[in-house]
């Protein structure tokens, strides 16, 4: 005869068994709920309002000299809905800016927000100031080009998070000081 522990140990051990293959069932088919969501429904319109570039001083390495800063002014019309589904938690979004220098392509994050809930995927930005100023390790930021791209990540309650990017983006260009 089994003890009742035993029996307890089987049911348990029964139960962690299906909830595993529960979870890594629900794991796999995220990803494939996403590949068909067609991007073409996603509605996301990224525009640059207004780039001034200012002299400002900076403590990069200990040294402080001065450096430009870029500042934007962007819009944003986006409908996230059709990412929202039952293994949906959130949806990180976040805008980028993509710019070439002498030495390297740089890609820096200028505004970003989280979504919580599908009422609140539909957004219409107007003119907002970016969260973070566009800086340059070389110090020099004016006749720089670029693209600015929104971005986002699909954080599910179980599975892999997983990132896309909006089909358009908009041209920035630097001025000149």
């Amino acid at each position: 005869m089994h003890t009742s522990l035993q029996r307890l140990n089987a049911v348990l051990a029964y139960f962690v068994t299906v909830a595993f293959c529960v979870v890594a069932l629900i794991s796999a088919t995220s990803p494939i709920f996403l590949a068909t969501v067609n991007k073409k429904a996603l509605k996301a319109d990224v525009t640059v309002e207004d780039v001034v570039v200012k002299g400002a001083r900076t403590n990069y390495y200990g040294s402080r000299t001065s450096a430009e800063v870029g500042h934007v002014k962007f819009s944003i019309n986006a409908d996230l809905t059709p990412l929202w589904h039952w293994n949906t938690k959130e949806v990180f979004v976040y805008l980028t800016v993509d710019y070439a220098t002498s030495q390297q392509v740089n890609q820096l994050v200028l505004w970003d927000r989280i979504i919580l809930s599908k009422g609140a995927a539909r957004f219409n930005i107007r003119r907002e100031k970016a969260k973070y100023a566009v800086t340059d390790m070389d110090r020099k930021l004016s006749g720089a080009q670029g693209n600015v791209t929104l971005h986002w990540n699909i954080v599910p309650w179980v599975g892999p998070m997983l990132t896309q990017t909006a089909e358009t983006s908009a041209p920035i260009m630097f001025p000149k000081k």
